[in-house]
């Protein structure tokens, strides 16, 4: 019985860190979620911090993307 899993590819660390925060929608196309999904997660683990920004948009840092 064989399973097709798709992995998660992290960008490497000079590619990650170009800027020092993503949109939700980004992070989403990173690990291949919706933005619901991270979202959901966001708040279910408190080693995301929530951080928005002046438009009160959810940004991730790049530890956050790490994390």
């Amino acid at each position: 019985m064989g399973t097709n899993i798709d992995l998660i590819a992290i960008p490497e660390d000079k590619i990650l860190f170009k800027k020092q925060y993503y949109s939700i929608g980004n992070v989403a196309i990173t690990f291949k979620a919706n933005t619901s999904m991270i979202r959901y997660l966001q708040n279910e683990f408190s080693i995301l911090k929530q951080k928005k920004n002046k438009k009160a948009n959810r940004v991730f840092s790049t530890e956050d993307i790490k994390t």
